[in-house]
């Protein structure tokens, strides 16, 4: 038995915020993976003090898991890319610097996930990380496992 509190479209699915009985605590639960739902009777109080922002963190998206601290983050787009990132609202601490030559220097404070990563892994070399340096690593090394899939394919095509 749950107790919804709210529901979100997240990516190409919907997300419920709900209270598990079962597990006595707030949950996320993915809409598409319910395989069966009955309505009940008995009714419930969302609790006063709930709030969606606190809950879901200074993480970026819905992914939970292991918790990383808040840390400040600046990321350079060249201008096309740019102008794709700053017509979003991604992150409530987001804030867009427009550069002379049309670049962006995007600045957000926030509890890196692996689903963060992913994200600057999609612009691929219209985007450099420039802080925190362990963050521009990650990024650099992803990229090099990826050409390192590549080239390797390429030899033996």
């Amino acid at each position: 038995v749950i107790h919804p509190y709210s529901l979100l479209p997240y990516v190409r699915s919907w997300q419920l915020i709900a209270y598990c009985e079962w597990r006595q605590k707030v949950l996320l639960f993915k809409i598409d993976r319910i395989q069966e739902a009955r309505l009940l009777n008995d009714t419930y109080t969302m609790p006063k003090d709930f709030s969606i922002e606190e809950y879901l963190g200074q993480n970026w998206g819905l992914m939970r898991g292991e918790q990383r601290k808040p840390e400040e983050i600046l990321l350079h787009f060249g201008p096309e890319a740019g102008s794709w990132v700053s017509e979003e609202y991604w992150h409530h601490s987001q804030r867009v610097e427009t550069l002379p030559d049309g670049c962006i220097h995007f600045h957000l404070t926030l509890a890196v996930t692996p689903e963060f990563i992913n994200w600057l892994l999609y612009y691929g070399d219209r985007l450099t990380v420039l802080s925190p340096a362990w963050l521009r690593e990650e990024v650099r090394n992803a990229h090099f496992r990826a050409y390192k899939k590549y080239h390797h394919i390429d030899e033996e095509v």
